[in-house]
């Protein structure tokens, strides 16, 4: 009988834990076994088991301290030979051929009567069924859920990572994971040359020639040899130096092998007066330094939302025309005006509102860490109707500023901070009396916003601080300072005036 046709698809794939040859493929059950027992099949000649290091000199050459990359890379090879698929025995084909040539496999019909032994083929796969049945609507129904077809030969394979069996595979993933958990994991003392008998807190390891051993002690035992585990510090005032008469500043330093140790030397800077910098510019970016409102919004100003709208729903059919409605919170508002509606299919009304008042606030602090003298802080806004307070301890308590001094309000709320708070012209009066706030080193703010009528502008467009700032310290150059040293001083020779830091 001559054969008119070929198998294109036989790529299904035989689990069979007793025989493993190139037609048949282990579970990863079984593979999980095999791997805890350390075999050496043919499947596991790729796969790196690593071996336990004894000595700290092996941790170079143990996978564990190095990237995984040989283990995942064949791992990864060989699951995805698995997903290509195992060709099917002989048998197998020489059936699958007689069925095709008989006219015995046909595509597989919803509401279509079968009987056991039928075969059928389904998204290039070939299936036998079971038990006589009438098809549902979908095969996967009468595949997954009622069980009346088995995988005969076919690309597809039972993935199970929860329950792993004979009759189901992991995932490359879990396999992967699975593997990594089998590896050795181990401790520094556990090493064959590692001594941590009688360890401590604020113990070193280091090696001992002599036994050939890494041993651990006490930092204080080591620190006195070199004095390298610590940086001590000078404060020297009024410096005078030059390139050509240098200011000679001498420590002292005991040393037996003249190694250089760490010299480190800053000069002070101070910094200029009447510095203004921008704190706030009410940007979107800065939107998240205050507490969340979706009634304010931040596009380089700070102000209410006033523009609403959406999609209407469509409610039923009238004589002419339909019914469409809109819900809107009233109680979310003062007042509403100019309500439009749309010409779309689905039309959009467009409403102006003015909400509530709005209590804005600052929930990130502004760093005054460099100011030493505050000669102003200065907020521009439009409208009447701001009211501002302030917080020197992270938002605890807030206060305003009643013309002489600084009072805090029992609580921060909306009505508080209306009765209370400063106006935009008494608070740029304020002036140098904000100095009281360097010794906190921060401040946040908190404002009312409130409008009248649809027509009124109210806005907070920045705020800004002139101040004097502190002086800071800064590396110096190594062309600034030269370092000598011989057993028993260091000398430090510095070509700069004003005031320096040495660390060494």
């Amino acid at each position: 009988m001559s054969n008119f046709y070929n198998i294109s698809n036989s790529s299904g794939v035989q689990i069979d834990d007793t025989i493993r040859n190139t037609e048949k493929t282990w579970s990863s059950y079984k593979i999980g076994k095999e791997l805890d027992l350390k075999a050496t099949k043919e499947d596991l000649n790729n796969i790196h088991i690593p071996t336990i290091p004894t000595k700290v000199s092996e941790l170079e050459n143990d996978s564990k301290f190095q990237s995984d990359t040989q283990v995942n890379d064949s791992i990864t090879k060989a699951i995805n030979a698995l997903k290509d698929g195992v060709p099917a025995d002989g048998d197998t084909l020489a059936k699958l051929r007689s069925l095709i040539i008989n006219n015995k496999l046909r595509f597989w019909r919803s509401s279509f009567n079968y009987k056991s032994a039928d075969y059928v083929v389904y998204d290039n796969c070939i299936y036998i069924c079971t038990m006589s049945h009438t098809s549902a609507t979908d095969f996967k129904t009468d595949y997954e859920v009622n069980g009346f077809w088995n995988l005969m030969v076919g690309n597809l394979l039972k993935i199970d990572d929860n329950n792993p069996s004979t009759d189901t595979l992991w995932s490359s993933s879990k396999t992967i994971q699975e593997i990594q958990n089998q590896k050795p994991k181990m401790k520094l003392g556990e090493l064959a040359d590692v001594n941590t008998n009688n360890v401590d807190d604020k113990f070193i390891i280091s090696y001992s020639k002599d036994t050939s051993m890494w041993v651990v002690s006490p930092v204080e035992d080591v620190v006195p040899i070199s004095k390298g585990y610590e940086y001590q510090q000078i404060t020297q005032l009024g410096v005078k130096g030059t390139t050509t008469t240098p200011e000679i500043i001498s420590l002292p330093y005991t040393t037996t092998d003249f190694k250089m140790p760490k010299v480190n030397v800053l000069k002070y800077k101070a910094l200029e007066n009447n510095l203004i910098i921008i704190e706030g510019n009410f940007n979107s970016i800065e939107q998240s330094n205050y507490v969340s409102d979706q009634s304010i919004i931040f596009d380089g100003k700070a102000h209410l939302l006033t523009s609403y709208g959406g999609q209407m729903n469509y409610s039923r059919d009238l004589n002419q025309g339909k019914e469409w409605t809109y819900h809107v919170d009233k109680a979310g508002f003062k007042d509403f005006a100019n309500f439009n509606v749309d010409n779309s299919v689905y039309p959009n009304l467009i409403y102006q509102a003015i909400p509530n008042d709005r209590l804005l606030i600052q929930q990130q602090d502004y760093n005054l860490s460099n100011v030493e003298h505050v000669d102003y802080f200065n907020l521009v806004s439009t409208g009447n109707n701001i009211r501002i307070v302030s917080s020197t301890d992270g938002g605890v308590t807030w206060q305003y500023f009643n013309g002489t001094s600084f009072q805090t309000i029992d609580k921060l709320t909306l009505d508080n901070v209306k009765q209370h708070g400063n106006t935009l012209d008494e608070f740029n009066a304020i002036a140098d009396r904000w100095n009281y706030v360097t010794i906190s080193k921060k401040i946040r703010f908190a404002y009312v916003l409130d409008m009248d009528n649809i027509s009124d502008v109210e806005t907070i467009d920045s705020i800004s601080l002139q101040y004097d700032g502190n002086g800071v310290w800064v590396q110096a150059k190594d062309s600034e300072y030269d370092v000598e040293i011989n057993n028993s001083e260091i000398k430090v020779y510095l070509y700069i005036t004003g005031d320096v830091k040495i660390n060494y």
